[in-house]
């Protein structure tokens, strides 16, 4: 639950300091005394875009800080697990600094966090219910998500989503296919030219380069004949070579060896080069031998480079050549194999449909089941809250898609029907109510008043908080349009619901401040040139009368006094 509540240089507050109970807070004021902007401050604490705007005339931050008891087993745990925070006591801290300059900085238990984890924390810790919240709740598009927060099928959920996104990229895949078969007969053409110009060359790998080597070889080939002949002279050619000279010193060696044994050394040493340099003399003699002066081959080597050469301009580098012969012979096999490829696609795709057929037709007949528990629930909870007869009603639409050619959408199929899925399902919902005797249900666009639009929300919040784990409920004026019986009602309905759920409310009836835990009133003050809002808990006489001043203004009676600790009994 909320604890306390810290606000300094926010709007048009100061400095306010407020603390919390279990069960029923109320939040009073007159008109425009900015009770709204407490809760606004608590919100920004959780996460809720800031601006700058925010801050308190002439101050530079604005600095708002909430702390909450979080109770053994709550989720909260893992989220703060996850992100690596510490927690001592059970004690959370949520801190949001503005400042001037446009910065925001957030922080839990004194640890710097993003605003988006700050948000993460806030859905968990509040539901927050504010006025807009009656239009929301008559746009029938934002039925499903009130019906869905009591169902219980997470795990199907995640297994309709991922087929929903396998089917998305299968219908993405097959589109781009049809789309390049429209225009294959263009491609096929440029393909297989562009194809048959690379084949008619048949460039190998390292072929350039073995070729540039070749080439250099035979453009030097009486160089390399000349130099050859001189070396082979010199080596071994005649009496005077170096190997003639290297057999006479080794066996000068080995003559000296036979006497002095400390030659042996140097004798096997110089064996070593004599057969070393008898294999130069051999590689030379026979390299001199088979050179080549071939000027045709040369020719025929200078032609092939320049065709390489030309290929390699084209595609920038040589590998080039090798991917783009690649890539022309997929694309040649893929747009040849258009039709078993779509035939392939469409098999996936309609396999995929039965797939998620299943799984939307198990979270609908879950759907359904709930729904008809929900509405029993709704009716129940108007007649506490003085709509006696109500009858609320769930209708369930689905739409066929069987004129659905484009391949643009995801479907399933249920008992061989086409059905359009959503992310979430097949199904489209609407809630439906009558009010009074005799009427058939209508959407609650066409039937609920004021009044009437606030005790459905306040319904569907304690039936829906009830399935939930968010542990601070806020109602910013849930009391509009509605007075005399009917506000008390709806105060004994929010007092039951902060049996099991802080709640923190925003009213300007006695019928409901009369039942709160605690009441902190909210007031404005101005100086000459300063407006100010001031907020303290009330207690005792000081807490009846400012709730008597809901009722009969500045004027408060022993009448209205009596009155006032009358409706404080339960």
């Amino acid at each position: 639950m909320l604890k306390s509540l810290s606000i300094k240089n926010f709007t048009l507050i100061d400095s306010v300091s407020l603390k919390f109970d279990k069960g029923l807070n109320i939040i009073i004021g007159e008109t425009g005394a900015g009770k709204s902007i407490i809760v606004d401050a608590l919100l920004l604490a959780l996460g809720e875009r800031a601006s700058s705007d925010l801050i308190r005339s002439g101050e530079n931050k604005a600095i708002i800080e909430a702390s909450f008891s979080i109770p053994d087993g709550s989720p909260i745990f893992k989220l703060i697990s996850n992100n690596e925070l510490d927690i001592h006591n059970n004690e959370l801290i949520t801190r949001r600094e503005l400042s001037v300059k446009g910065n925001s900085r957030c922080f839990i238990n004194d640890t710097p966090v993003q605003v988006s984890v700050l948000k993460e924390f806030g859905d968990l810790l509040v539901d927050f219910h504010g006025q807009h919240d009656h239009q929301i709740l008559l746009r029938s598009e934002n039925h499903l998500s009130v019906l869905d927060s009591i169902c219980n099928f997470d795990s199907l959920s995640a297994k309709f989503s991922l087929g929903y996104s396998n089917q998305l990229q299968l219908l993405k895949t097959i589109r781009e296919l049809y789309e390049s078969q429209k225009d294959s007969s263009q491609k096929i053409t440029i393909y297989q030219y562009e194809l048959e110009e690379i084949n008619k060359v048949n460039p190998q790998t390292d072929e350039e380069t073995s070729l540039e080597l070749e080439l250099k070889i035979l453009e030097n080939s009486e160089i390399l004949f000349s130099l050859s002949a001189s070396l082979s002279q010199i080596l071994s050619n005649d009496d005077s070579s170096i190997l003639h000279q290297i057999v006479s010193a080794r066996k000068n060696l080995e003559q000296l060896n036979t006497i002095d044994d400390s030659f042996s050394q140097y004798l096997e040493e110089f064996r070593t080069s004599e057969i070393s340099l008898n294999e130069i003399a051999k590689f030379i003699q026979n390299y001199h031998y088979n050179i080549n002066f071939d000027a045709d081959r040369a020719e025929q080597i200078r032609e092939r480079l320049s065709v390489l050469r030309g290929l390699r301009k084209k595609y920038l580098s040589y590998d080039n050549i090798f991917e783009r012969r690649e890539f022309l012979e997929s694309q040649l096999s893929l747009i040849e194999n258009f039709d078993k490829e779509i035939s392939s696609l469409k098999d996936q795709i309609a396999s995929s449909q039965i797939e998620l057929g299943i799984i939307a037709r198990e979270i609908s007949t879950i759907r359904q089941n709930s729904s008809n528990i929900f509405a029993q629930n709704i009716i129940e909870k108007l007649k506490d809250l003085s709509i006696e007869n109500a009858d609320f009603n769930v209708l369930f639409k689905h739409q066929n898609n069987s004129a659905n050619t484009s391949l643009s959408e995801v479907s399933c199929s249920i008992d061989d029907i086409p059905y359009k899925c959503f992310t979430n399902g097949i199904d489209n919902i609407e809630f439906l109510i009558s009010t009074n005797p005799g009427e058939s249900p209508k959407p609650l666009v066409d039937v609920a008043s004021g009044g009437e639009i606030s005790r459905v929300m306040l319904a569907i919040k304690s039936i829906s908080a009830s399935n939930a784990n968010t542990p601070v409920l806020i109602f910013d004026e849930i009391d509009t349009g509605i007075s005399g019986k009917v506000a008390r009602r709806v105060g004994l309905s929010m007092k039951n619901l902060s049996q099991k759920h802080q709640i923190i409310s925003i009213t300007h009836l006695a019928q409901i401040a009369s039942l709160a835990d605690r009441i902190i009133s909210v007031n404005k003050s101005q100086t000459v040139d300063l407006t100010y809002i001031s907020a303290l808990e009330l207690s005792g006489d000081e807490r009846n009368i400012e709730i008597a001043k809901l009722i009969s203004g500045e004027d408060v009676t022993e009448s209205t006094l009596q009155t006032i600790q009358e409706l404080s009994k339960l």
